[in-house]
């Protein structure tokens, strides 16, 4: 079980790895740029432009960047007067009769770092896309029983469900709101601990699968944890907390049953990927957002907007690796993981008196 699970934990929290050489004339400012590259992705603050001097032999430097490791070989910089703009630099050069080369040209500053990210955002975005990754995914359809193969989609997937919890994502979307984590902690921290209360959960679909998932886990750290719906669940009340969850924003089910515990007293403890306009928000009095794909935006998410015909006969042959709300239930099981990690500490529960509350009738 600790080899599934850190199996799992390295390829959700790996980082794939590309190398990239920066190439250039003779104080064309290649050091100055990789200087200001480790002054940006790291903790490690890059030389000024001032004490740069020419580069003898290589300079190699290692940053993160949209959730991807990037190692730098600067050969052998400071930004001149009188440069070429960008406009001209494209002419001059021609690489549009590169059709099968994709590039693109950002005016940069490496004393100030204008267009230094955008640039990397660009960089990383087409590496992870390029037609070496999608060689190996078609080699790997070659033999779909080799270990290979199995190794890439799984790489696949995780890289996926991990994006949902990385930095770009989640500060791009959450506008300034808790983690999910900390949030979910916190509620059942205060219902078990300062109320002495119980807790539910529900939900439909794979989203309820998830949700008796951490209400097994919840009952091994000897909290009396129900699923709503099972004959022997009692009723609630107000010192205790629902946790519900709808991704797409509600279900009239999940809508219902919130409305219920509500009337009652209980708190609910929503998990969204809609947490400004899904039904089931206006019952909720904590949120925990989960920024991910959902049945209700998996069409705009990988084709562009819904309204666009072209797109939507796109949609209906195209096969994704994680389709409708995938993304968002693989996220849930993570992050499910995390809060029972976080509470066994919290409650002081040790590894073998988990076990001892799990089932012995299988």
């Amino acid at each position: 079980m600790f080899s599934l699970f850190y199996g799992l934990w390295k390829y959700v929290f790996s980082k794939t790895e590309f190398h990239v050489l920066i190439l250039g004339i003779d104080k064309a400012g290649k050091t100055t740029l990789l200087e200001k590259l480790k002054s940006l992705y790291s903790n490690v603050e890059g030389l000024p432009p001032g004490r740069i001097v020419p580069t003898v032999g290589l300079n190699i430097g290692r940053v993160e960047a949209s959730n991807t490791k990037l190692v730098f070989w600067d050969l052998g910089g400071q930004d001149l007067a009188g440069a070429v703009s960008v406009d001209e630099l494209s002419r001059y050069l021609d690489l549009k009769e590169l059709d099968e080369r994709q590039h693109m040209f950002e005016a940069v500053c490496a004393h100030d770092g204008t267009g230094v990210k955008e640039g990397i955002d660009w960089l990383v975005e087409v590496m992870q896309r390029s037609k070496r990754t999608e060689r190996l995914r078609i080699r790997a359809d070659q033999d779909r029983n080799s270990s290979y193969y199995m190794s890439v989609m799984a790489t696949q997937i995780c890289n996926q469900i991990s994006s949902v919890f990385s930095p770009p994502s989640t500060s791009a979307t959450s506008n300034g709101r808790p983690s999910a984590l900390s949030v979910a902690v916190e509620e059942i921290k205060a219902a078990v601990v300062d109320r002495n209360g119980r807790v539910f959960v529900h939900g439909v679909g794979r989203e309820g699968l998830m949700l008796k998932a951490l209400c097994m886990r919840l009952s091994h750290l000897s909290i009396s944890a129900h699923c709503v719906g099972d004959m022997t669940t009692p009723p609630i009340s107000s010192s205790d907390l629902l946790i519900a969850s709808a991704g797409p924003g509600g279900f009239s089910t999940v809508d219902a049953i919130c409305g219920v515990a509500k009337s009652n007293g209980a708190r609910i403890l929503l998990f969204t990927a809609q947490p400004d306009s899904g039904s089931a928000t206006q019952y909720a009095t904590a949120i925990g957002f989960i920024p991910a794909q959902t049945m209700a935006n998996d069409d705009v998410a990988n084709n562009g907007e819904k309204d666009d015909l072209s797109q939507r006969a796109v949609s209906s042959t195209r096969r994704d690796l994680l389709p409708m709300g995938s993304v968002y239930e693989g996220a849930m099981f993570v992050l499910f993981e995390m809060v029972v990690y976080e509470l066994g500490s919290i409650l002081g529960q040790t590894p073998g008196a988990i076990r001892l509350r799990h089932t012995n009738l299988e």
